[in-house]
């Protein structure tokens, strides 16, 4: 499943990523934060418990 996240566009996602995480831990599963861009969104997310996060805030594409 891939949700694009933009939390200045659409204040509510963060909600609905929330919820995923939530699920997904529920039943054990590991969960990847794709599309990361900037230090706000990864503050967003840096604490959740998630297996990793990637986007071009880390690295561009090859």
């Amino acid at each position: 499943m891939s949700i694009i996240f933009r939390r200045s566009a659409i204040p509510m996602i963060l909600g609905i990523v929330n919820a995923l995480i939530d699920i997904s831990s529920h039943f054990s599963l590991e969960y990847i934060i794709e599309g990361i861009e900037n230090q706000t969104e990864t503050d967003d997310v840096r604490d959740k418990p998630i297996a990793a996060i990637q986007g071009i805030h880390f690295f561009y594409p090859l």
